[in-house]
């Protein structure tokens, strides 16, 4: 009882020292998910399967930790519209994000990914009252740059079709713009009740891949990752992650999930040998330089405001 006190204390007590926890949040969230590419590789499943498993079993994860760390404050928000509003943006980025990632390569999507601060200071201009300089929309411009370079590589083609790199690209930053938004809600009203939300559109992803799917069963090669995946990888990743908007602002969580788009890849082409070319590479380089840029202007205008 006292431990488990002492948890609830840790995750949603919000009276001191905010930045440290919001930065360890945000990277023991992302260390957890960095494997979680290489497993769905290793799980060589079909995309309606892997979503449906991935969803369930990550969205009652979720639930069962909400419930035995129960914040009752944020009862208040479950028939709210952002309750909705964001486990509907979290349906819809795991469904992209499965898509993607079955269907392209895994730093093409990841680097899309990556563009998430770019929509955040979008949704911060107008949500959150927050200003820019040139050189942060300079930066921001190069990542979209960066982006593009890793689309449509080896090819003069606005459009690429082959191996799917046009809808990779396209899953990632619809992946993006969802974390965008509920992190914005998240920044904006701390007491919002992220976890269960979070829950409720993992489990409504995981039902559609079930009503999509014609075999839902898993086999003994694909069993273990998936298990893996979706009792503590997703869960335990999306916990820190989604909490860690709380403490600190969007764009310090968005530096840590660079880490993702750096090692992510490199595991997967470890494993799996899915080698990325040197056009990739750099687009890639140009998107983590940009986006770093850019999330250290805006950690250098908080330290000046402290």
């Amino acid at each position: 009882m006292i431990i488990k006190k002492k948890i609830k204390y840790f995750l949603f007590n919000m009276n001191e020292n905010n930045f440290q926890k919001g930065a360890l949040f945000s990277l023991v969230g992302i260390l957890i998910l960095i494997p979680d590419s290489l497993l769905i590789r290793l799980s060589d499943t079909s995309t309606p399967v892997l979503m449906t498993w991935r969803g369930l079993l990550m969205g009652f994860t979720l639930l069962m930790i909400w419930l035995i760390f129960f914040n009752r404050n944020e009862i208040k928000f479950f028939l709210s519209y952002k309750f909705f509003l964001v486990s509907f943006l979290s349906c819809i980025q795991s469904i992209a994000f499965t898509i993607g990632i079955m269907n392209s390569s895994v730093l093409i999507v990841l680097t899309s990914i990556a563009t998430a601060p770019i929509f955040s200071a979008f949704l911060s201009i107008f949500f959150l009252k927050q200003k820019y300089s040139f050189l942060e929309w300079t930066a921001m411009i190069i990542a979209l740059i960066g982006v593009f370079i890793v689309v449509v590589d080896n090819t003069s083609q606005f459009f690429v079709y082959q191996n799917n790199k046009v809808i990779g690209g396209l899953m990632g930053i619809a992946t993006a713009f969802c974390i965008s938004i509920i992190f914005t809600i998240t920044r904006k009203d701390k007491n919002f009740a992220i976890i269960p939300s979070i829950s409720l559109g993992s489990i409504l992803s995981g039902l559609i891949g079930l009503s999509i799917s014609y075999n839902f069963f898993l086999s003994i090669n694909n069993f273990l990752p998936i298990i893996i995946m979706g009792f503590f990888i997703l869960p335990f990743s999306f916990l820190f992650i989604m909490l860690a908007p709380k403490y600190i602002d969007t764009s310090l969580v968005s530096l840590f999930l660079l880490l993702e788009m750096v090692f992510a890849p490199f595991l997967v082409w470890l494993f799996v040998d899915e080698e990325p070319t040197k056009k990739m590479f750099f687009g890639a380089t140009l998107v983590f330089l940009s986006v770093l840029f850019y999330v250290y202007k805006q950690y250098k205008k908080a330290e000046f405001k402290l």
